[in-house]
């Protein structure tokens, strides 16, 4: 094989490892995203959660005081 067919082989084998690697990061970002929008949507549903408990004591105690003041 002559040294620039040689040249050529090697050039060809570091793109495919490039593009490889490129596409592997690019799945690593996604994943990361994937994980960042999870734990955004847990936290707006905790957020949600103690939102309905605090009205739902505000609530019972509001209650309380109607019942208090008969």
């Amino acid at each position: 094989m002559t040294a620039l067919a040689e040249a050529e082989r090697s050039k060809q084998t570091l793109v495919l490892l490039l593009v490889k690697q490129q596409q592997q990061q690019q799945e690593q970002q996604q994943e990361q995203q994937q994980q960042e929008l999870m734990q955004q949507q847990q936290q707006q549903q905790q957020q949600q959660q103690q939102q309905q408990q605090q009205e739902e004591k505000g609530g019972y105690e509001k209650e309380a005081a109607d019942n208090a003041i008969d």
